[in-house]
Formats: C-alpha cells, structure tokens, sequence
C-alpha cells in the first residue's frame, strides 16, 4: 500500500532538482538509467592519483573504526561506491557504529555515505531511523534520513516526513532541506516517475 498525498500537497511542494537531496536521489544508483549516468561522469574523467590512492586504502579496511574514518572524508563518487559495497560487506560490525554516529555526526560526507549505505544494506533500518529521528542532531542528517525513508519506509512513515518537511523548511539559510523529506513523500506515494 502507498501513500496518498493530496493535489493541493504536491503543487505546494515542488520538487528542487538543484537540492542536494534530489541530487544524492539521482545518484542513489537505484535505477538503471542512472546507474549508466554515473558511469558516464566517472568515465568522462581521468582517474587521479588521489583517487587510486583512496581506492587502494579502501580495499584495505577492516575495523569498524577505519570504516568511519574513511566515512568522513571527501572523495569520488566511484570510490563513495567502493566504499560503501566494502561497508555492506561487513554490514554486522559497522551497523551499530552508523546508527550511533548518524544521530550526532555534522560531516556531511558521513551523513551522505550512511545514507547511502542504509538505503542499501541488507537491515531494514525504517523503524530504527523512525523510533531514534528525535535524537538526530544536525538538520543535514535529518534531510537525508528521511530520503533514507523514503528508500526503505512505507506508508507508515508517512507522517514523520510531513512534519519534518514543515519543520526543515528554513531550518538552514539557503539549503533547502525539506527536500529530503519531500522526495521521501514522492517516493512513498509511488510518484518516482515525477522525480525525473
């Protein structure tokens, strides 16, 4: 069952595809046309020495801990994919550390990289995210949390997202993170398609 958003809702709350959230939501890799578009930006540009330097110490973790270290830090998007296929495969131990730190974390590069590994790991994390939201305390992970939800949630989280869309409107100058929250809404009522 999806969610129903009324007409009035939707031509209130349009989408901004220059947000960060619709642009992490075209990057997520969850369809295949934009699989190909990543691709296509990956290859469009030269491999660096940083980025087969960061490729290789990624191929190298182990802890929990080195996973969050590398978490946090600004790198190519083909290596934010490397990173996280290494993070689902020790799913187990680095679970807990991204649920503890996501509610306290400011780094939007470990908000950003815990999203994407909860949107694609193998734990539905909807009713943690759900149950813990309160205690996320920076607006950015808030934004990305609900995009999370609407990856992995259904209608059940329906009035979370709501709320949270009225409450981060603003919350930031000039970040528009209702966004998060918005999408999450269109994704739920199973309107993907308007996404694009």
């Amino acid at each position: 069952m999806s969610l129903k958003l009324p007409e009035k809702y939707l031509k209130e709350n349009l989408v901004d595809q220059y947000s960060a959230a619709y642009i992490f939501y075209m990057f997520s890799g969850k369809d295949e046309d934009l699989v190909s578009l990543t691709e296509l930006g990956q290859s469009a540009r030269d491999e660096t020495d940083e980025d087969r330097e960061t490729r290789a110490a990624i191929e190298q973790l182990e802890t929990p801990n080195d996973f969050f270290r590398w978490m946090r830090k600004q790198m190519s998007q083909a290596n934010k994919e490397l990173l996280n296929t290494r993070l689902l495969e020790h799913e187990d131990e680095v679970m807990p550390m991204v649920k503890k730190r996501i509610l306290t974390n400011r780094i939007d590069h470990f908000i950003e990289n815990a999203t994407r590994f909860l949107i694609s790991c193998d734990e539905d994390p909807s009713a943690w995210l759900a149950e813990n939201f309160g205690q996320i305390q920076d607006p950015y992970a808030k934004s990305m949390m609900c995009l999370a939800l609407g990856f992995r949630g259904d209608e059940t989280c329906g009035p979370l997202l709501l709320d949270q869309a009225e409450r981060l409107k603003g919350a930031v100058a000039n970040e528009k993170l209702e966004q998060g929250p918005i999408i999450a809404l269109y994704m739920l009522a199973g309107m993907d398609e308007n996404l694009k």
